[in-house]
């Protein structure tokens, strides 16, 4: 369940962006959209990071670009 979304501007190397990050009921991130394919052919515009747990019991880490 998402109890958060946030939107911003964020700075890209081929310009600014829209994204969006989703937080979960414990107030870890979920996943962030970012509205760009950042002029990548392995990206689509929009796509998805998830987050990840990471292997040391830390921070969460974010996952690679997922289509929608």
């Amino acid at each position: 369940m998402i109890l958060l979304m946030q939107i911003e501007e964020k700075e890209g190397r081929k310009g600014n962006y829209r994204q969006t990050r989703e937080w979960g009921e414990n107030g870890d991130y979920i996943k962030d959209t970012d509205w760009t394919d950042h002029g990548r052919k392995d990206h689509t515009n929009p796509h998805d990071h998830y987050y990840e747990n990471n292997s040391t019991g830390g921070t969460k880490k974010r996952g690679g670009p997922i289509s929608r």
